[in-house]
């Protein structure tokens, strides 16, 4: 059978152990936490024993199954984690697969960690043997509905009392990146540690003050408001707010309006897709592509390749986003230099 990750809890809680777990996709914090579910599990179960192999060709996959099928000394019960140093599996090791799995041991479990997921491997005879003889799980990057579930629940697990306003907060500042939410409610966990108050998004935004304050600044040049977006420049630049971090959150965003304006899909919650919609709407598909490039421009003056402020170059290209007027061009004039031989 195939399962998603999110379901995977549940399988394992109501039908007996499977045999082979194949597990794989393209979020490698979700495939980390799958497999170590299914060990737990196996843990639980009686298999006391871990043997870690890697497989690629078939005289892996003989070695590993000769050793799945032998007793051992040390414990009854044992679990064989295999990881794929290819793709897919040939079909003489699977062959040597299905073999085993006709007649697999009870006291060997096999866990199988994919290299990576592709939609293609449904279609392959080894795939649909793993579907068929054991249990897939695909770690595909969550929705965002699941993603707050997913936030909320390892927010619970730490202890943490989260408003929903400040889940929503996490999931749009971490851009549906598994690792950094995890990695937000680690930090949340440590500076709250111990404590049973409730956190909301403005406490939230307190500990990310300089985060959400950048965030403000362009939402405010998306939709538009330029005297919003001057006070909080200026309250940036008075915090010491380096350029370079404003031009990657202003790039990305760019970036985001690109994809909306092509008739891409964003996987984002409402309220930040709003701001993005007003503004690719306002200024169109063509503005966007040339403070695209603006970013770059902007990026080599920081980096001194090119003369210029910054500053007043991160000033003009909001503007532009806020559709005032025309973005102003920055000459890609680069700084030369004469060397005097005879001095």
């Amino acid at each position: 059978m195939e399962t998603p990750s999110h379901h995977l809890e549940q399988t394992l809680r109501d039908q007996q152990l499977s045999p082979l777990y194949y597990v794989a996709g393209t979020d490698l914090l979700l495939v980390q936490e799958s497999g170590q579910a299914i060990v737990s599990k196996a843990r639980e179960r009686g298999f006391d024993e871990v043997v870690q192999m890697e497989v690629a060709t078939k005289d892996d996959w003989d070695l590993a199954l000769l050793e799945a099928e032998s007793p051992s000394l040390f414990a009854e019960k044992r679990l064989f984690e295999l990881s794929m140093k290819v793709d897919s599996i040939d079909r003489s090791s699977s062959a040597v697969i299905k073999s085993y799995l006709e007649n697999a041991h009870p006291d060997a479990l096999l866990l199988v960690r994919g290299r990576t997921f592709q939609f293609r491997h449904r279609s392959a005879a080894w795939f649909r043997l793993f579907s068929k003889e054991g249990v897939v799980v695909v770690c595909e990057p969550l929705s965002a509905s699941q993603l707050t579930q997913w936030i909320s629940n390892r927010a619970r697990e730490k202890r943490l009392r989260l408003t929903e306003d400040a889940i929503e907060e996490i999931a749009d500042l971490t851009e549906g990146n598994l690792l950094a939410s995890h990695q937000e409610i680690e930090r949340l966990h440590l500076a709250f540690l111990g404590s049973e108050e409730e956190i909301s998004a403005d406490k939230l935004n307190m500990q990310n003050w300089s985060t959400t304050s950048a965030f403000e600044l362009i939402d405010a040049a998306c939709f538009g408001d330029t005297n919003k977006m001057s006070k909080s420049l200026m309250s940036l630049s008075r915090e010491g707010t380096e350029p370079l971090s404003l031009i990657g959150l202003i790039a990305a965003q760019l970036r985001r309006m690109h994809s909306l304006a092509i008739g891409e899909r964003l996987n984002m919650s409402q309220r930040r897709l709003r701001p993005l919609q007003a503004a690719y709407r306002r200024i169109g598909l063509e503005s966007i592509k040339r403070l695209m490039m603006e970013c770059t421009n902007i990026d080599s003056q920081r980096k001194g390749i090119l003369s210029g402020d910054a500053w007043n170059s991160v000033c003009s290209l909001l503007i532009g986003i806020a559709g005032s007027h025309e973005v102003p061009t920055i000459e890609p004039r680069v700084r030369s230099y004469t060397i005097d031989y005879d001095a």
